[in-house]
């Protein structure tokens, strides 16, 4: 289960919830939408992972040019008939 938690702005007892949730047979898989650096602390101690999507990705460098493969050698079999 995904908890979001984007309207929240007071304290949680996270460690309760994730107790409770847990007595029912699901497991919270991680916390969205917290944008509050003192509540992102609290989901952490409590044990529980916070997910970052919507954020934006790190840019990844750009390709280098790949590098061509060797040439192939080809391989000197003796014929039977030589």
């Amino acid at each position: 289960m995904v908890v979001n938690i984007a309207s929240i702005e007071e304290e949680v007892e996270w460690r309760a919830i994730n107790e409770a949730i847990a007595a029912t047979g699901l497991r919270i898989m991680g916390v969205s939408g917290c944008k509050i650096p003192r509540l992102k602390t609290e989901i952490d101690r409590a044990g529980i992972p916070l997910l970052t999507e919507g954020k934006e990705k790190a840019s990844r460098p750009a390709p280098s040019d790949p590098t061509p493969p060797p040439p192939v050698a080809s391989q000197i079999t003796k014929n039977a008939f030589d």
